[in-house]
């Protein structure tokens, strides 16, 4: 179990973007469980990293549903190179244009 930030994961992080999600993970119980939770917008930009269509479902319902901070999203995805990503998603899914 990986645990370089204080507390663990089943899944080490594999690149920046992962490590700083895991890094400002918040203190959470659920279900009486202690856990720790990722901010959403650290999850939209690891969907978007993955290009796969039902990653940028999430993404898309990450939206609709208003559930995320948009200034720390695009403070992520400029340090961590993903601007171009999200221009693209923008211009696919949120503008109708397939460019």
């Amino acid at each position: 179990m990986w645990s370089g930030t204080g507390h663990s994961s089943f899944f080490p992080p594999s690149n920046d973007l992962e490590r700083e999600a895991f890094a400002e993970s918040v203190s959470a119980t659920v279900e009486d469980v202690a856990t720790w939770v990722m901010s959403a917008a650290h999850l939209l930009a690891m969907a978007l990293c993955s290009g796969r269509s039902k990653d940028h479902i999430r993404v898309l319902q990450f939206i609709e549903q208003n559930a995320l901070d948009r200034a720390k999203l695009h403070s992520i995805l400029e340090r961590h190179g993903l601007t171009p990503k999200w221009k693209q998603f923008e211009r696919k899914y949120l503008e109708g244009n397939d460019g």
